[in-house]
């Protein structure tokens, strides 16, 4: 299976999004060879020219470029400054760039339904054509060793999780599947679709009746949480499914508040 070649990090020079840069150079480590440092600037409502601010912007990227130099070792790290809308710029930048992957920071807090209206994540989760992974400040491993996947009723396609599956392959992961679903449906049908585990050595599948949109965000977290894991994955294109574990939200007008990485997979 392929590496995943080039991965874009937008940074804003906060905490949040250097922790994410770190993470993504450790990751680099394992299956990576390119990583893209992304920050996007506009002009705001002071007097501060568009060359004052690059430049401050530039004085700032030379900083975290040193900074982090030592620990990058054969990874390639490419700085990128440009001018523009932060959304639109990363995701033009990630389709420009033929980025497989964009790693970005969150504050990390109590829960995953946290309101997102307007966040630059959320953007960029709705609009980028490839996985997003988001990286909370407060974790601290590195690594995706035990992987929790949510799936709905809808077929789990090969290609969409394909970049799960360079994951699981690259750290030999324990794949935990939770189907949230219902108490009539006919398990020979949930087996069909999930067809991709086939080809996986190490799963279990475990089915979640979440009664209420709070009740299934409850159950995955707890379930997270209870089974230690290390990531959290879930696939955009089911929307039924999205919609009811995001409070009616097919673009996750939500933040994602949890001290566990959660990777956002995009169907088609």
């Amino acid at each position: 299976m392929p590496n995943m070649k080039n991965i874009i990090v937008p940074v804003d020079f906060s905490n949040n999004s250097v922790i994410a840069l770190s993470y993504a150079i450790e990751l680099s480590k394992s299956f990576g060879e390119n990583i893209i440092v992304l920050h996007t600037y506009q002009e705001g409502f002071s007097d501060t020219t568009k060359e004052e601010l690059y430049h401050e912007a530039k004085e700032k990227m030379d900083n975290l470029m040193n900074k982090i130099s030592v620990h990058a070792g054969n990874v390639k790290v490419s700085p990128v400054i440009i001018r523009g809308g932060a959304v639109d710029k990363i995701t033009q930048t990630a389709r420009s760039r033929n980025c497989d992957l964009i790693v970005m920071g969150s504050k990390g807090a109590s829960g995953i339904k946290e309101v997102f209206l307007g966040s630059v994540a959320g953007g960029v989760i709705s609009e980028a054509k490839v996985p997003v992974l988001i990286i909370p400040t407060k974790n601290q491993r590195i690594g995706f060793y035990k992987v929790v996947f949510a799936v709905g009723q809808d077929k789990v396609i090969k290609e969409d999780v394909s970049p799960l599956l360079k994951f699981i392959n690259a750290f030999r992961s324990e794949l935990e599947i939770v189907h949230f679903g219902n108490e009539r449906e006919d398990p020979m049908q949930l087996s069909e679709n999930l067809e991709f585990l086939e080809e996986l050595d190490n799963y279990t599948v475990n089915y979640a009746y979440g009664k209420s949109d709070a009740d299934m965000e409850n159950k995955l977290q707890t379930f997270a949480k209870d089974k230690d894991a290390d990531l959290i994955c879930m696939i955009r294109r089911n929307k039924t499914f999205w919609q009811r574990l995001f409070g009616g939200s097919a673009t996750l007008k939500q933040t994602y508040h949890s001290e566990i990485p959660l990777l956002i997979l995009q169907g088609e």
